[in-house]
């Protein structure tokens, strides 16, 4: 099922404050860990019923994958949001405002970011083959007897909380959701700092 526009915004979000935090305290190493160190996170979220992550996994080579991660990390990347590197990323300035600007909602919704804040922590010291061996002895959510490992390739192993079944989802309101949707999407804000440069110097032209 595709995802709301919110549910895009607030995965970038997230996505943006655990490439901060883990980049901190040297946690991140490549876009292999990364992907885990989300699967890890939304896992432990929908545990709980709490609907933070919502990317969609299947089994790969090196374990759980989402292309959907991918394309978030190149959008946040074209909109300068954060600087990839060989090994690691990194929140670029621009992207470190938008966390700072973002400081109360996201401390409003500190029942979903602290699984985030956790798993980038329990996992420091991981490479992404460990943390993939871990992930491999668990089982897959909802059900009880099959492990990640036994999954064949391409299964499926998580996908979005439906809302109707959370018992906490991310909260945002509309005014947030519609500047984060700006803010988080590449060549909006340029736009509108255009837009705004255009008003100041273009001169005035009254209607016919």
């Amino acid at each position: 099922m595709p995802k709301t526009p919110e549910e895009e915004v607030v995965d970038r979000l997230l996505l943006l404050y655990l490439i901060n935090k883990a980049h901190a305290i040297r946690s991140l190493w490549g876009r292999t860990k990364l992907e885990k160190l989300v699967y890890c996170s939304q896992y432990g979220m929908m545990k709980s019923g709490i609907k933070g992550f919502n990317y969609h996994f299947y089994k790969w080579k090196f374990g759980p994958f989402s292309d959907e991660i991918y394309e978030d990390i190149d959008q946040l990347s074209k909109g300068k949001l954060i600087v990839k590197g060989v090994e690691d990323f990194q929140v670029a300035p621009l992207g470190l405002k938008i966390l700072e600007d973002c400081k109360e909602l996201l401390d409003k919704n500190r029942g979903i970011t602290k699984y985030i804040d956790e798993v980038v922590s329990d996992f420091k010291d991981y490479d992404a083959d460990r943390i993939m061996n871990a992930i491999y002895e668990t089982t897959v959510f909802e059900e009880k007897k099959r492990k990640v490992k036994d999954v064949p390739p391409k299964g499926e192993l998580l996908s979005k909380l439906p809302i109707g079944k959370a018992t906490k989802a991310f909260q945002i309101d509309s005014s947030w959701l519609e500047t984060l949707e700006i803010l988080l999407t590449p060549g909006f804000y340029d736009l509108i700092l255009k837009a705004r440069a255009d008003t100041r110097t273009m001169p005035f032209t009254p209607l016919a």
